[in-house]
Order: C-alpha cells, then sequence, then structure tokens
C-alpha cells in the first residue's frame, strides 16, 4: 500500500482514513456534499500520512471527483473508474500502482453511502471555515503591522475573497466558455432518465429529469395510486433509490399494493399464497438495483418541510433517495393558512420544486380533477381541482381518462402538459387493479389487435 509523507492537516479529520474514505465516498456519488463542501476543499487535503492505507488511490480519486464536480456540476458516480484509468495511463503509472488504484475505485463505488452524512459535512465545514478565517486574520495582522497600514479597501479584500470561499457555492456560469463541457455531458449519457415500463408512453415521450416535477392527474379512484406504486416499481429495477410518502393510504395498504405488482397476485390472494409471494419477491429482490423506504404520514399532517426532514433522517442511515414519490399533493398540509385554497397548492408545488433541487430528485405526485369528469376520456389541465397553475410548476402531467377499449375499463393517458416534450398526445393502456398494475402488457395488447381489427 501506499505510505506517503503529505499531511496538509496534522492533529485533524484528516488524519483519520475511515474519515478520508466516508468523505472521498460522498463526493464521488452526493450533490449536497459537493453543493457544500467541494468550494472549501482541494485534492492536497487528501495527500497521505505515512503508514495510511490506500493514501496514494484515495488521492487520486478525491482529486477526480473534485475535478468533475468543478467541470460538469455533477457527481463523478460511476465514471470514476474510467477516469481513474484514464488518468493512471497518462502518469505512466506502474503496474501496482495501478492495481492499487483499481482496487480502491471498486471499493468506493461498491462501498454504498456512509451514514450520517451530515455530521460529515459538518466537521469539514466547521474545519475548513475556522482555517479559512484564521488565514485572513493573520493576513490582516501582517497588514496592520506594514507602514501603509490595514486599509478599508484591503480589509473588503480579505473579508469578500473568505466569505465566498466559505460559501461553496457557484453562482453563474459562462455559458460562452463552457459548450466542451455541455458536448461531453450529452456524449456520456448526463441527461438521462428513467423509463415508465408503460411501453405505448415511453414510446411518445420521456419522463421528466432531476429537479423536476411530473404528476398524474385522474378523477377520484381512476388508478393515482396505482400509477405511483407502478412507477416506484419500475424506477427501482432501473437502479434508483425511492422516497415513497404516503399521505392518503397506509403503509400496509402501500406494501400490499407493491406486492401485489411484484407477485402479479390479486391483493385478495396475497394472504393465501405466502410461498409464491416469497419466491417472487426473491427474483425481484435480486432484479432490483435500487431500494425503496416508505413513509407514512396518513395519520397527520405533513407539510413539505416534514418531508425535507424524513429524507434527511434516512440519508442519515444511508439511503440517499434518487426518486421523491408523494401520493397525493392535496394531503400536503401548506406551510401557512391562506385565504384562498389555490394559492396554497401554488406554495406547496413551489415548496416541493425547491426540495427536488435541494437534494437533486426525481420528482412524482399525482392530482385530482373535478367532479363531473369521470366519463371524459380527454382530461385537459383545466379539469384540475383546486388551482390549475400547478400544470404550469410541473415538468409533465398525465391525465388518466376513460377508454374506449375494453367496454371502457381501459385507461387513456393523456399527456395534457409537458414542458420539454410533446404534448397533446394519447394513447390507450388496460390495466389489471386487481393485480396492482396501472398497465398489463398482455390485455393492452390484445386490446389493440381487436381494435385494430374491428
Amino acid at each position: 500500500m501506499d505510505k506517503q509523507q503529505h499531511a496538509p492537516e496534522s492533529n485533524s479529520f484528516f488524519d483519520d482514513e475511515a474519515f478520508l474514505d466516508s468523505l472521498t465516498i460522498l463526493l464521488c456519488h452526493d450533490e449536497i456534499t459537493l453543493k457544500t463542501c467541494a468550494g472549501l476543499l482541494t485534492a492536497d487535503d487528501f495527500k497521505p500520512l505515512r503508514g495510511m492505507n490506500w493514501g496514494r488511490p484515495r488521492w487520486i480519486a478525491a482529486e477526480l471527483a473534485l475535478s468533475h464536480w468543478n467541470r460538469h456540476r455533477e457527481p463523478v458516480g460511476k465514471l470514476l473508474m474510467a477516469s481513474t484509468l484514464e488518468y493512471a495511463t497518462s502518469l505512466d503509472l506502474g503496474t501496482r500502482p495501478i492495481k492499487e488504484l483499481k482496487e480502491y475505485v471498486d471499493k468506493v463505488l461498491l462501498n454504498g453511502r456512509p451514514a450520517a452524512p451530515s455530521a460529515i459535512i459538518e466537521k469539514v465545514t466547521r474545519f475548513k471555515k475556522d482555517r479559512l478565517k484564521a488565514v485572513a486574520l493573520d493576513e490582516m495582522r501582517e497588514q496592520l503591522a506594514t507602514p501603509e497600514g490595514l486599509s478599508d479597501d484591503k480589509w473588503r479584500e480579505i473579508s469578500q475573497r473568505v466569505l465566498v470561499s466559505v460559501d461553496g457555492e457557484r453562482h453563474a456560469t459562462d455559458y460562452l466558455s463552457t459548450l466542451n463541457a455541455r458536448l461531453e455531458r450529452r456524449a456520456r449519457g448526463g441527461n438521462r432518465v428513467p423509463w415508465s415500463f408503460i411501453d405505448p408512453l415511453d414510446s411518445m415521450i420521456h419522463l421528466p429529469g432531476r429537479k423536476k416535477l411530473g404528476m398524474f392527474l385522474a378523477p377520484y379512484k381512476r388508478g393515482k395510486s396505482i400509477a405511483l406504486r407502478w412507477l416506484a416499481v419500475a424506477f427501482i429495477l432501473q437502479g434508483y433509490n425511492v422516497f415513497y410518502v404516503t399521505l392518503e393510504d397506509t403503509e400496509e395498504d402501500v406494501t400490499d399494493g407493491m406486492d401485489s405488482i411484484i407477485s402479479h397476485l390479486p391483493l385478495k390472494n396475497l394472504q393465501g399464497f405466502p410461498k409464491f409471494l416469497t419466491r417472487k419477491f426473491g427474483r425481484f429482490r435480486a432484479m432490483a438495483r435500487g431500494g425503496l423506504w416508505i413513509y407514512d404520514g396518513s395519520a397527520h399532517a405533513t407539510t413539505v418541510s416534514r418531508i425535507d426532514q424524513e429524507i434527511l433522517a434516512v440519508r442519515e442511515k444511508g439511503f440517499y433517495p434518487d426518486v421523491l414519490i408523494v401520493d397525493y399533493d392535496d394531503k400536503i398540509k401548506p406551510k401557512a393558512k391562506l385565504d384562498q385554497r389555490r394559492f396554497e397548492i401554488a406554495d406547496v408545488y413551489t415548496d416541493l420544486l425547491q426540495l427536488l433541487g435541494r437534494y437533486n430528485l426525481f420528482g412524482w405526485t399525482a392530482g385530482q380533477t373535478n367532479r363531473g369528469t369521470e366519463h371524459l376520456k380527454i382530461l385537459g389541465g383545466d379539469r384540475a381541482a383546486e388551482d390549475i397553475s400547478k400544470l404550469q410548476k410541473v415538468a409533465l402531467c398525465l391525465s388518466l381518462g376513460r377508454g374506449d377499449w375494453c367496454d371502457g375499463s381501459s385507461i387513456f393517458l393523456w399527456v395534457a402538459a409537458a414542458r420539454h416534450d410533446t404534448k397533446y398526445v394519447g394513447c390507450h393502456i388496460v390495466p389489471d387493479l386487481e393485480r396492482g398494475l396501472i398497465y398489463s402488457r398482455e390485455r393492452t395488447r390484445k386490446a389493440e389487435r381487436e381494435n385494430t381489427t374491428t
């Protein structure tokens, strides 16, 4: 292992290998850590002490993670292996250093996420901010000792420099000089979004990206919750961690619905076929590349602020959400009581979008249509209950109308609003509500054949 004698921060958290490993993992994967700490850190903070294990590999991994963030404003993630091998080749490192580097990157990528990330972030920011302030005070003292003294302009310059460094956020980007970075991001699939696993829908449009909100719009009991659970299962299979907030149904209702989707067992048969369900669940768990945590807020009023607290709580346990699903919007309590309900709904959606932005999440929720819309095939945005302005805030709104197929038991998915894709297009799907499936591939294809030939 590497044993070098560089110690930029003696007697600090940066002497602790476990702390350095946890921080490196966060820098490789977690946008919140990067937003908070990247401006305070340099690669030199990871120079190893004599006797440290993984000294050089950790140093290189941290340097590449910080460099990738500064160029692309996103975590390096699983691109770390390719970046480290390219870096090692450019330096013409020997066989043993390259082997150690690959082993460490495997360790970082496969080690999940450390628990208590806020404690790690707090330690880094407190230590580095105190160091920056101490350096600034020394500079001011030296300036005071000169014949010219410490002028107001110099005082302002030193203070402003420290404040900018402490802030840690870059507030503006030079568009004209960053084309290459944008080309690289697009070439490596930096705009990747999940699939819905609803074939006719995926052939028409793309789902919204991170920091954007999608919603299902439907009459009462049309399948909004089933659609959200379907998306949760689809996202898990694609490697995304889902944080599911249920505000109407209980946690038992949600987990029963998930079990039904996974096993294709009708809800009423879940109790009678435990071995079959266990076998199906085992297969799903082996295929799943993401995870699911459920927060049950059905028994009490839940605000967006409370959802924020719950996300922080699961992050502290080592679960880092990629997706937030809230079932459903009307059950979210506004942060303040306003004169009209539509103003409260507008505030709720604004807060939700800010929450998605803070944690770099994909977001989905559901909304209800006005009364008397149960028979309609196409449900436009003007059918939204309470406040139509919510459609101006979402990136995609999919309405669930009454389809023409299967004697009206089909659903007509209509793109009622789309900020970045085609809108005012639709498709028929046939659900299997007994099994919790908003989309049955077999039933839909059968109905499509029947309606094509007639």
